[in-house]
């Protein structure tokens, strides 16, 4: 004669069943979000050896974020094209800077119609990575600090020129991109809005604690990046409170918003300070 299962042995089983997944469920997020940062520091490589070939073939200078008055290309009429179409021909693939882990929507209004280059028409691509341009510091009194970024935004052209690698002082503690998607939209491949990380753009960092980790103050009358919008805004969520950045030795490593903010935002700066700057 057979003997079927009680309720009591059924009900231990569910339970044991239960348990397991409690635990193992957390431990395949964890699998999951370290694939996922791979494949970020994966791509974050790649740029930051397109951002070095294109340097090599350009006098040893970096490109700006964007440049004005360049005719766009397979059928566009945009004339600003912006750092992922200049750095193309290196990359090979706009896939690059999208990131896994980013899954915004595309930010209102950007359309086919913004696009540099017109082979990107119809297939929309998020772009993951900004261009680090002239930062808020606490150094520069809390307002954008030229000493900051990789090289001029495209407004600043010719005023301010591109930079060239030696002008740095410490390539591999210099950030040059930065992986963020700190909101429900993101910026679009082969447009210049939402290219590039300036002012007080410090807040979209991942691993900032909203209302808890203080960004540049100002010390005069004028943008204070520490008010309550910005210290309440929302960072990139990132991979646990980390995410991809690019240097400018051609290295990429996944780092925390302590690394990025410690001396008064160190590694966004060219020529280092002499002194411990404390925010």
């Amino acid at each position: 004669m057979k003997r079927a299962f009680t309720l009591i042995e059924l009900l231990v089983v569910i339970a044991i069943i239960a348990i397991l997944a409690a635990i193992l469920f957390p431990v395949f997020a964890q699998a999951k979000m370290a694939a996922k940062k791979t494949v970020a520091i994966s791509n974050a490589k790649q740029i930051a050896l397109a951002l070095n070939m294109y340097a090599t073939d350009s006098d040893d200078t970096i490109m700006p974020s964007y440049i004005y008055n360049e005719p766009g290309i397979n059928g566009s009429t945009r004339t600003d094209k912006p750092f992922d179409c200049l750095m193309q021909p290196y990359v090979k693939s706009y896939e690059f800077w999208h990131t896994p882990g980013d899954t915004h929507t595309l930010e209102n209004g950007q359309t086919d119609n913004d696009v540099w280059d017109g082979s990107l028409k119809g297939k929309p691509i998020l772009r993951s990575f900004a261009y680090i341009g002239h930062m808020a510091t606490d150094q520069n009194g809390g307002y954008m600090d030229r000493n900051t970024g990789i090289g001029p935004i495209g407004w600043d052209c010719p005023s301010y020129p591109v930079r060239s690698m030696t002008q740095f002082d410490e390539p591999s503690n210099t950030l040059a991109f930065a992986e963020v998607w700190p909101s429900n939209a993101g910026p679009r491949v082969g447009t210049r809005d939402g290219s590039t990380l300036i002012n007080c753009d410090n807040w979209k960092f991942a691993g900032r604690k909203p209302n808890v980790d203080p960004l540049p103050a100002a010390a005069a009358e004028g943008r204070d990046c520490n008010n309550a919008s910005y210290r309440a805004a929302k960072p990139t969520p990132g991979y646990g409170g980390y995410a991809a950045y690019v240097r400018v030795d051609g290295s990429a490593k996944a780092m925390n918003w302590g690394q990025i903010r410690k001396n008064d935002m160190y590694m966004l700066k060219v020529a280092k300070p002499s002194t411990v700057v404390t925010p």
